[in-house]
């Protein structure tokens, strides 16, 4: 069980796992301030006063040597472990900077005094930190910290008071549209589809009196991004009511921004380079591969390389982008309800 951290400590640094055999870790930063991780500086390894041997800068993290980790098993034993400074050691910040932990559990207030919940978690990326909040009876909002989004944080009062863009409103934890219109359609199906005795002259080989309908990628294009053409493949009147498919063309430099969904993305590469950022991740995905993306992920693309890219977009559920939300840029310019 990882120790807590005391009440005069502060947490800069989190071990996510170990690095080669001689009890290097990975690290991930809770802190504006790498430097504390230079060789020679001490830390507190779940209180434990320890000395920095090594360290260097990958993409994503730090990898460092501790004195006090002498080898891969102990460093694979100290996954999630934390590390700590004393509180008064905490460098000063800039007026609109805050450590993590003077935020979380914060309130959070709209711009009309609405209270929105407390932040519950801070997800690192590389843009911007983006703030989850939870509010019983209501699904957790994604907030980036832009100054468009956080007008005022006030640390002594633990309150921060934000706007609510186009796309970030706050969506009651009750039955879904998606779901009510899912209904809609089946009954509607049930009806359009139902046979008498007296019609069934010849034998019924479509059990479901629907057709089987055979997509052509010309049709049902949807107006969508700057040198980004997107094909809906799934409609409703094809009887389908629990899954949505659409087929893309993007050019080179074109993409999606960071945004997250409330459901499974699947993304199946036919053609072309994307760069996809997951979280605080980068990867270079080509052909023959497909991107998972689990729900509430903040994750977008770039199509890189010299060529356009082509792909498939899959999700379990109708009308996807009725609940996806954007911590860069904004909506495609679709017609949403």
């Amino acid at each position: 069980m990882t120790p807590e951290p005391a009440d005069d400590q502060v947490v800069v640094g989190v071990v996510t796992g170990a690095f080669g055999l001689n009890g290097d870790v990975k690290i991930e930063l809770h802190t504006p301030s790498p430097e504390r991780f230079s060789p020679g500086n001490q830390l507190l390894l779940d209180g434990q006063p320890t000395i920095v041997e090594r360290m260097r800068a990958e993409r994503n993290h730090l990898v460092v040597k501790l004195d006090l980790i002498p080898d891969r098993d102990k460093a694979e034993s100290l996954g999630g472990h934390l590390l700590t400074i004393p509180e008064e050691k905490l460098n000063p910040l800039p007026d609109d900077q805050f450590y993590h932990f003077e935020l979380l559990e914060m309130s959070v207030y709209s711009d009309d005094d609405v209270l929105l919940g407390a932040i519950s978690e801070i997800i690192t990326t590389p843009g911007n930190d983006v703030y989850v909040v939870q509010k019983t009876g209501f699904r957790d909002l994604l907030l980036p910290a832009l100054a468009s989004v956080v007008l005022d944080v006030d640390v002594t009062r633990k309150r921060m008071t934000v706007r609510l863009l186009e796309g970030l409103e706050q969506v009651e934890a009750t039955i879904s549209k998606r779901k009510r219109r899912a209904e809609r359609r089946r009954a509607n199906i049930a009806k359009a589809t139902s046979v008498s005795e007296t019609d069934t002259a010849q034998p019924n080989t479509n059990p479901g009196g629907l057709r089987m309908p055979i997509v052509s990628h010309s049709e049902n294009e949807v107006p969508w991004r700057p040198n980004y053409r997107k094909w809906d493949i799934t409609q409703s009147n094809d009887g389908t009511t629990s899954s949505s498919m659409a087929y893309s063309v993007i050019g080179v430099g074109a993409g999606a921004p960071l945004h997250t969904h409330e459901a499974d993305e699947l993304i199946v590469v036919l053609e072309g380079v994307l760069e996809v950022r997951i979280n605080d991740e980068i990867h270079q995905v080509g052909p023959d591969h497909t991107i998972v993306v689990p729900p509430n992920v903040p994750h977008g693309f770039t199509i890189v390389g010299d060529s356009d890219a082509r792909i498939l977009g899959f999700f379990p559920i109708q009308d996807p982008f009725h609940h996806t939300h954007y911590l860069e840029g904004g909506p495609a310019n679709q017609n949403d309800e």
